[in-house]
């Protein structure tokens, strides 16, 4: 008890001089109803904001663009999550989406989602001038990569103010991944080894990561192959700069 109160505490003083709103659902949901009434009297002290009206436009209008994210059954779960989620947008943000797809399938998803936007430009692109009301694809990840490397204030913050959107009921799965968020220790078994049936799989995900890479390259998007190919490999392609926890000061561990 005493590491969860820890994480709680650190979280609270990580948002408190943000100035930012604050949704109790994730950690109604994670943390139970009393701890998110605690958190709530500790953030009356100090009068934290309500979300404002651009942050709830911009989620009404995520809610009915995001069947296009749908593709081929290998979306399991998609939530909105930055400036949206948090409830502080401007007008002139993109709209920050997470998406947990099935094994082995990011880049193929990623690729084939591409080829989407040549018809319908729904999503932000790399040095695009108008990014207002564009999805932003800054995280996507498999389920078997659903436990989170980075144990610090800026995961546990995403976790408990991302917005489910799509399969809502999957949201309970990420905190069962990340028990470090409870203050509990993880389980150090190894990964589980594919079988023969997601070869298949596996070597088309390789030969869409290919090609996509080389796309990044030619365009000058300056892409961490280092960072992206260590994710082909976990299961995750992470497409924010790999500094930004720093920026935000929130790369510190939650408890320790």
């Amino acid at each position: 008890m005493k590491k969860l109160d820890k994480i709680i505490n650190a979280w609270t003083k990580f948002r408190s001089p943000l100035g930012q709103p604050l949704s109790f659902d994730g950690v109604k949901l994670i943390y139970g109803r009393d701890v998110a009434s605690r958190i709530r009297k500790d953030m009356d002290k100090i009068g934290y904001t309500v979300a404002n009206k651009t942050s709830a436009d911009k989620l009404r209008y995520a809610k009915t663009l995001v069947h296009r994210l749908e593709i081929f059954y290998m979306v399991k779960f998609i939530a909105i999550t930055g400036s949206v989620a948090t409830g502080n947008a401007r007008e002139s943000d993109d709209i920050d989406i997470f998406i947990v797809v099935r094994d082995h399938t990011s880049w193929i998803y990623r690729a084939l989602l591409m080829l989407r936007t040549l018809t319908s430009p729904f999503l932000n692109r790399k040095n695009l001038q108008d990014k207002e009301d564009r999805f932003c694809i800054n995280y996507i990840v498999e389920e078997r990569a659903l436990n989170f490397q980075r144990h610090d204030l800026f995961t546990l913050n995403e976790i408990l103010q991302m917005i489910p959107v799509f399969n809502h009921d999957y949201y309970r799965n990420i905190p069962a991944n990340n028990p470090w968020i409870y203050g509990q220790s993880e389980d150090s078994s190894e990964s589980r080894t594919p079988t023969l049936r997601e070869i298949p799989l596996i070597v088309l995900n390789i030969a869409a990561f290919v090609p996509q890479i080389l796309y990044m390259l030619i365009a000058n998007h300056h892409p961490d192959l280092r960072r992206l190919s260590k994710g082909l490999m976990r299961g995750e392609i992470a497409l924010w700069p790999d500094d930004y926890h720093k920026k935000v000061k929130a790369n510190r561990p939650v408890a320790g």
